[in-house]
């Protein structure tokens, strides 16, 4: 009785053994065909991607890839999805109004940058239209130079919110409020202006930006 339990035993054995390598041959082989199938779809991809024509980039015209060459390079997406390279994205600011390339912006608050021709025609906060100014024509009085108190005059208020750049000037806050004074003709023909109760005299180019009526 107890060799024929043995020989039992040890066929209960066997026949486990036998069933767990054939269990791992069908995963080994499981794992190879999904392998295949995943390859011959990257494969797939791979060829469809080649033969699609290649991108092109909405400023400089670059294309993303070489005819013939696999190697996709990505563009990165500009205003209204339109495909931009990095030398232009780096280069170029997007009008957030005209969607036009620029180099040279200034920025509305609320909707970003401008090019020069849309931010003029924009209506803006006048804090807006102070920064881009003082940008262009920087932070020194026109007339007398000097760097402290500086201020945006109007040179005429015909487009007042709208104004061109060319129709302000940056003077300090003495020659701002000398464009704005009263001018009196002295009694040999010389001008002069009052401030705080005294008279200065004057020439033509300090008051030479005097507001248009």
């Amino acid at each position: 009785m107890k060799e024929s339990a043995f020989i039992r035993r040890e066929k209960i054995s066997w026949i486990s053994y036998m069933e767990i390598l054939f269990i791992l041959f069908l995963i080994v082989i499981f794992l190879k065909v999904t392998e295949g199938m995943f390859n011959r779809f990257d494969l797939r991809d791979k060829t469809l991607e080649s033969k699609k024509p290649p991108n092109y980039c909405s400023v400089c015209s670059k294309p993303n890839k070489k005819p013939g060459d696999t190697t996709i390079v990505k563009f990165r997406p500009g205003k209204d999805n339109k495909l931009v390279c990095d030398d232009c994205f780096g280069k170029y600011k997007f009008c957030a109004n005209c969607e036009k390339p620029t180099e040279e912006y200034h920025y509305i608050f609320g909707k970003g940058p401008c090019c020069k021709t849309c931010f003029e025609s924009t209506p803006r906060s006048f804090l807006d239209t102070k920064i881009a100014v003082k940008y262009e024509q920087g932070k020194s009085c026109s007339i007398c130079g000097s760097k402290r108190n500086i201020e945006v005059h109007h040179k005429t208020y015909e487009r007042a919110g709208v104004e061109k750049l060319e129709e302000l000037v940056v003077l300090c806050r003495s020659c701002h409020n000398t464009q704005h004074a009263k001018v009196y003709s002295g009694p040999r023909g010389g001008k002069y202006v009052i401030k705080k109760g005294k008279k200065i005299y004057i020439s033509d180019d300090d008051v030479k930006y005097k507001p248009k009526p």
